[in-house]
């Protein structure tokens, strides 16, 4: 085992083994000091405790021998702790002033480095009630002699611990009853020193104390090298789960195989033995499976600790995993529960579970007895889910550390041992054999495998330590570190198409709550392609260009084949839905209504009305301002003159046209007569004026109306927030609202309540969020930000400040965004500064944990209340500058979303929303490029991010691979408008084939370029794909998970990756490529001089070229 803290041994040597060698060397990784540490700290609660706790004990044995049928013991445990190593042949006696050790020949000279005489007995040690004790080190061998005569000396110092010089008073021997050690040693010990129920030679030498409970507490109070081993070996377990067992979970449900339980835990158990399969740096020799891990689903689970794996085939329902971790020799352990399309009394059970969970962990307090652990978990399953009290265990853990399960220790309602700082404790929570009805089975999604359980259990367990402040929150709490929230751990698999189309029939009045619920989980449904995506970006080195095309093609044209079934299901549906009667312009239902106050032979504006009555051979006609495209005043002579233009078929309508007026000419154009034009003379200017006036203020008005009333028309009325009462309200005060409510800024507290959060501005302005009006919920931290956020983008916008809004963000600001350098001289080295950047980089740390503790309690309010609400982040490593708006900004992919909130306007784009994406303006030698974004609804306008960086471009491209959002690229610029308005009419557009039978592209295919499809296997397609590859190597990931580095070697990689990176370009090196290099550059530096007469030299096709700005139609 390699070495933490050594002591020099003449015989010892560092190569990492463990026990017996054959050239009869041992390793111990503690040195002496820690080790008369760790003893002093036992002989001071040996003598303070000797008459309780200890059983008058005056003198301990110990028995340390190799059983391969015991993995875990007290001895073992106490073993590790002093020596750091696993022991053979070794007997430890404790008298009150000598700790005697007799060793075999192997370990005999290792050990010998501990021993201590008079000389040596206060260095670096205190004494009163530590002891003041030395420490000797003898020989032993199979074969007696002098090694018979060392235990025999041994057994003759136990009977003088008695005292008083009376041999026939027996001393009290502390031993650990439990344990049975076996071998030469342990058998020769037995005959010199029999237990109080047998004789041996020379008689009883004394009578046997059990001292495993106060031994148990001491070796669960861990020092500062213990408990730095026990958070290497939580996060070290932590890892391995992640990376290991639930990636490997992950393949085989994503690839749809048949794996066996057993087969898989092997695997994981491989990976332990050889942590560097996941490129884990850890020495190999420190690792240790805690047990062979445990894999359970199908219906058949044990959620006791002597759970074992079976040989069963892994099925897609409830999975419950499990594994631990020793990290010399000191052990972690974590258990999960992975709901597959779960039914929804699975996900209710689970919820209990989770809020059990954390009762018991914020009873685990220092000070409180480790029965309220049981006690909490009871009372609040008591008030909230007494419906799951009966499929409760016993025992919810017990204390860790070398030895796995204290069972002195335990998490149940009879121990009364109080919490101390400095302990870790393997809190396990669970529901066993919880029984489903058919009815219950019939709320899962249609073919679910979880669906067929007739009953299920659940498992969640994480190692905890206990902290010195009693007022800890759980991250501090917990050493494994694997979200455990409904959200993170319910995989949506299942077809979404099919399900929608099954259960709105059969939802009856609860048809628009499951529809809301089915909205609500879409988030989850991209839980495991995101963390496939975020897997596989830290496990590959890159894709080339040619590989990227081939993935591209292959993707499009699956999804194209998906939409084309169900464009064919669907039987265009929608398209029939907008034909129907067109609403008529109706201004007076009969002339009755027409104003008394009219004059005959002059035009009357009907203000309220909204109609202008014209004269016509002696009559007023109505016609309503809709019908009127513009009223003109030609110059005037002896009379003045008034024409009225009118909506027409055969002309431009325009954009300002009403759409009632542009329905009736689409739909009656050429079937009705229309007015065109009208002209009114008049010798009296004043009348002719006045209408005119008149007509031009109506119209205006008219417009206006029609512009609110679109405005409102998505608006959805919005249910009434309830307000929580008598329990505690999550707030985050102090933070400034956009869009503002009214001002120039906004300030006030945001509040958590049961259906929603309310804001309430310093003016008493009040603005409420629905959760089930909430689309996306982001929360950003702070780091080269100006703000720490959390941002709504809502389903529905709502109205604030008498404006439309469907983003909401309420933000703090962590760094003034206007510094008033004047007169500001510092130096690098100014203290002032330095002193001023801790304190920014502390109130960071502080305003990301306030933000982002809020986010979760509103998660778990929004849950608690059966709105399914989960907080989305933004992935820095997948972060790209361009332009949305106007300016340039930092777009973030999430795993719902591109998005950037950062600064207002905001641009968040849901993934479930994204149809395609297009890339224009990519260029070999181009700076930059634009990304189009079409959305699923062909009548709203494509979303563009114009002017990104060339460099981000495979960054782009492989995340929109990973998450399944099809994509092309190609050199030109398109008018997407009639794009899409050919897309939509065309009813084959998603078809492989035309009206006619002919092959064609199908849907978006028709973008692709000829690389990606037709010589991906000929060398020319390879030639052109590495003009690409030149600037996807720089994509590669430079940071390395915070959780490693704290026990993963420190190595320089970066000059191993720019040894590949240079290898990769001498591979794509190419002559011709490097001419048409040279011509383009040469080209671009000729265009940014201005030379215009080079610029009308190039092919008037390449309209989408170069970096200037272009029109977008």
């Amino acid at each position: 085992m390699a070495t933490d803290l050594q002591p020099k041994t003449e015989a010892g040597t560092t190569d990492g083994t463990n026990g017996a060698t054959p050239g009869g060397g041992v390793v111990c990784t503690v040195d002496k000091v820690l080790f008369l540490e760790r003893m002093r700290r036992l002989y001071k609660s040996w003598n303070r405790q000797k008459a309780t706790a200890w059983g008058d004990s005056s003198a301990l044995t110990f028995v340390f021998a190799n059983s391969s049928d015991v993995t875990y013991s007290k001895s073992l445990a106490l073993m590790f702790h002093l020596f750091g190593t696993e022991l053979q042949h070794v007997l430890l006696v404790l008298l009150p002033n000598a700790v005697h050790i007799v060793a075999g020949a192997d370990t005999h000279q290792a050990l010998r480095a501990y021993e201590m005489e008079g000389s040596d007995r206060n260095r670096g040690g205190e004494g009163g009630e530590a002891g003041d004790f030395s420490v000797k080190v003898s020989r032993w061998d199979a074969e007696g002699g002098e090694g018979a005569r060392a235990l025999a000396n041994v057994v003759v110092k136990i009977k003088a611990s008695a005292g008083g010089g009376d041999n026939d008073k027996l001393p009290k021997v502390g031993v650990l009853v439990k344990d049975k050690p076996v071998g030469p040693l342990a058998d020769m010990w037995k005959k010199l020193f029999p237990g109080s129920e047998e004789g041996g030679m020379g008689g009883k030498v004394g009578e046997v104390v059990d001292i495993s409970v106060p031994l148990g507490l001491i070796l669960s109070m861990k020092d500062e090298v213990a408990g730095k081993n026990m958070d290497v070996a939580a996060r070290i377990t932590s890892k391995m789960f992640k990376k290991c067992l639930v990636q490997r979970i992950e393949d085989v449900i994503d690839e749809d195989k048949v794996m066996m339980h057993d087969a898989l835990a092997e695997e994981v158990e491989a990976v332990i033995k050889d942590p560097a399969k996941i490129d884990l740096k850890v020495p190999k020799e420190d690792l240790e499976s805690c047990y062979f891990p445990i894999i359970q689903s199908g219906g058949e689970y044990d959620i006791k600790a002597s759970a074992e794996t079976t040989s069963k085939a892994l099925q897609q329902d409830i999975i419950i995993c499990s594994m631990g971790v020793s990290y010399k020799g000191y052990c972690a352990n974590i258990a999960r529960t992975i709901l597959v399309d779960p039914p929804k009394k699975v996900q209710h059970a689970y919820k209990a579970l989770t809020g059990t969970f954390e009762a018991c962990l914020d009873a685990m307090r220092s000070g409180e007895p480790l029965k309220a652990v049981h006690e909490a978990c009871r009372a609040y399953l008591e008030k909230k889910y007494p419906e799951y009290l009966p499929f409760l265990p016993k025992t919810l853990g017990s204390c860790i550390g070398a030895e796995f399960r204290d069972s002195t220790l335990l998490l149940n309602s009879k121990v009364s041992t109080t919490f101390k700082a400095r302990m870790y404790f393997n809190l396990v929570v669970g529901f066993h054999d919880v029984p489903l009805t058919a009815q219950d089975r019939k709320t899962a999604k249609k073919g679910a495998a979880a669906g067929k359980l007739e009953k299920f259990s659940l498992l969640l367990a994480d190692t905890v330590r206990i902290p010195e402040s009693g007022s800890a929150g759980s991250d501090e709490k917990l050493a494994t570190k694997y979200d455990y929230q409904l959200a993170k751990m319910m995989w949506e698999i299942g077809d979404e198409e099919e399900e929608g189309e099954g259960e709105d029939e059969d939802l009856g009045e609860d048809g628009e709550q499951g529809r809301k619920d089915m909205a609500s989980t879409r988030a989850i449904a991209n839980i495991l392609p995101s963390r496939l995506r975020e897997r596989k970006r830290e496990g590959d080195d890159g894709l080339t260009q040619g590989e990227i095309d081939k993935q591209m093609k292959a993707l499009l044209i699956r999804k194209m084949k998906e939409r084309a079934e169900k464009a064919e299901r669907a039987g265009r549906k929608e398209d029939v839905g907008e034909e129907g009667e067109v609403e008529e312009l109706v201004a007076y239902r009969s002339t009755e209504q027409y104003p008394r106050d009219m004059r005959p032979h002059q035009v009357f504006v009907d203000m309220e009305r909204e109609a202008v009555l014209l004269p016509i051979h002696g009559m007023h006609v109505p016609f309503h301002i809709s019908t009127i495209k513009n009223v003109v005043q030609p110059e005037p002579d002896a009379a003045a003159y008034l024409r009225i233009n009118f909506y027409t078929p055969g002309q431009a309508l325009g954009k300002d046209a009403p759409a009632i007026m542009s329905k009736l000419v689409q739909a009656v154009g050429q079937k009705n007569g229309f007015v065109k034009e009208m002209l009114f003379r008049s010798l009296e200017h004043r009348s002719l004026n006045n209408a005119y006036r008149l007509i031009q203020e109506l119209r205006k008005r008219a417009r206006q109306r029609e512009k609110d009333e679109k405005e409102e028309a998505d608006l959805v009325e919005q249910e009434k927030i309830m307000l929580l009462k008598n329990q505690r309200i999550h707030k985050l005060q102090d933070v400034v609202m956009r869009p503002h409510i009214s001002g120039r800024k906004t300030m006030g507290t945001l509040e958590a309540h049961a259906n929603g959060l309310r804001f309430r501005s310093k003016k008493q302005e009040v603005v409420d969020i629905m959760y089930a009006n909430i689309r996306n919920a982001i929360f950003q931290p702070c780091y080269s930000d100006l703000n720490v956020l959390i941002h709504f983008h809502l389903k529905d916008p709502i109205m604030i400040n008498k404006k439309k809004a469907q983003d909401v963000q309420f933000y703090t600001e962590v760094v003034e965004s206007v510094i008033n350098m004047e007169g500001a001289r510092r130096s690098t080295y100014d203290p002032d500064e330095i002193e001023e950047e801790q304190r920014e980089r502390v109130l960071k740390k502080r305003l990301n944990d306030l933000f982002k503790d809020f986010a979760q309690k509103v998660q778990q309010v929004a849950q608690a209340h059966d709105h399914l609400l989960e907080f989305d982040a933004p992935y820095r490593d997948l972060a790209f500058s361009g332009t949305p708006h106007r300016e340039m900004v930092t777009v973030h992919f999430s795993a719902q979303c591109i998005m950037s909130v950062s600064e207002s306007p905001f641009f968040v784009v849901p993934l479930d929303d994204i149809e395609h994406v297009h890339f224009e303006r990519v260029m070999p030698s181009g700076k930059n490029f634009d990304m189009v974004i079409i959305q699923k609804d062909f009548d709203k306008e494509p979303l563009v991010i114009n002017s990104i960086p060339r460099e981000h471009f495979v960054k782009i491209e492989q995340t929109l691979l990973d998450v399944e959002v099809t994509f092309t690229y190609g050199m030109q610029s398109w008018k997407w408008k009639e794009v899409l308005a050919g897309a939509k009419e065309d009813e084959q557009f998603y078809a492989t084939v035309d009206d006619e039978g002919e092959e064609k592209d199908p849907g978006w295919a028709i973008f692709l370029p000829k690389e990606a499809g037709e010589g991906s296997d000929s060398e020319d397609d390879e030639d052109d794909d590495s003009e690409f590859e030149a600037n996807s190597e720089s994509e590669e990931e430079e940071e390395d998970d915070e959780d490693d580095s704290e026990f993963e070697e420190e190595e320089d990689e970066d000059e191993d990756e720019s040894e590949l990176d240079e290898e990769e370009e001498e591979e794509y090196e190419d002559a011709d490529w490097e001419k048409q290099e040279k011509r383009l550059m040469a080209e671009d530096r000729m265009k940014d001089q201005g030379m215009e007469e080079e610029n009308r030299k190039r092919p008037s096709g390449k309209s989408g070229g170069g970096a200037g700005k272009r029109s977008r139609r």
